[in-house]
């Protein structure tokens, strides 16, 4: 019989969290996460999209592109008692 992780040891993430993007030479924006890895983040929506520009895909504009990890000097992931607008610390 195989072995289950106790419902406490398994991370529990939030689907399709918000975050806060600081690029180089950028003022930090925010988008949603839909997935990450270490070539970088699939975002979806807010400046940070509409920054990016690139997003037209076989010639559908659409509002998910790719961010490359080397773009970012950081990201912080929105907790749920954080308040949207406020720049972090």
């Amino acid at each position: 019989m195989a072995l289950r992780a106790k419902r406490s040891d398994v991370q529990q993430t939030k689907a399709n969290p918000r975050a806060t993007f600081k690029l180089f030479g950028q003022a930090a924006m925010q988008a949603t996460i839909l997935s990450r890895n270490r070539a970088g983040f699939w975002i979806q929506g807010g400046k940070l999209a509409e920054l990016l520009g690139s997003c037209d895909y076989s010639g559908v504009d659409v509002d998910v592109c790719f961010l490359s990890a080397n773009e970012v000097e950081w990201y912080k992931v929105a907790t749920a008692n954080s308040h949207a607008g406020e720049p972090g610390k």
